[in-house]
C-alpha cells in the first residue's frame, strides 16, 4: 500500500464551502475546483463557509489546511487558483 502525504507552506489559499470541524473534514474550492478538506491541526478551531483556509499539505486526496486571518475587504488572491500541487510519494 502507499500512502500518499504533503506538507508544505507553498500551495497557497482556498475558501470554505462546506465548514471544516476537528475530526469532521469540509469542502474547499482551491484551484478553480472543490476539494475534501481537512483540518492538519486537531486543535484549530471550526473554520465556517465563506472563511479562507491556507493549504499546507495532502494525505490522500485531502486537502489539510489551516485558518487564514483576511482583513475586511480582501479577496482570495487570483494566483491561488492556478498554483500546482506537488506530490510526494513515501
Amino acid at each position: 500500500m502507499t500512502t500518499t502525504l504533503l506538507i508544505t507552506n507553498k500551495l497557497g489559499q482556498g475558501v470554505v464551502d462546506k465548514s471544516i470541524a476537528p475530526h469532521q473534514p469540509g469542502r474547499i474550492k482551491f484551484q478553480g475546483t472543490y476539494w475534501k478538506a481537512a483540518l492538519a491541526d486537531p486543535n484549530c478551531p471550526r473554520i465556517e463557509v465563506g472563511e479562507f483556509v491556507q493549504v499546507v499539505g495532502m494525505r490522500g486526496i485531502t486537502l489539510l489546511v489551516v485558518p487564514v486571518v483576511v482583513p475586511e475587504g480582501d479577496e482570495l488572491p487570483p494566483q491561488a487558483d492556478k498554483q500546482v500541487i506537488p506530490i510526494l510519494k513515501l
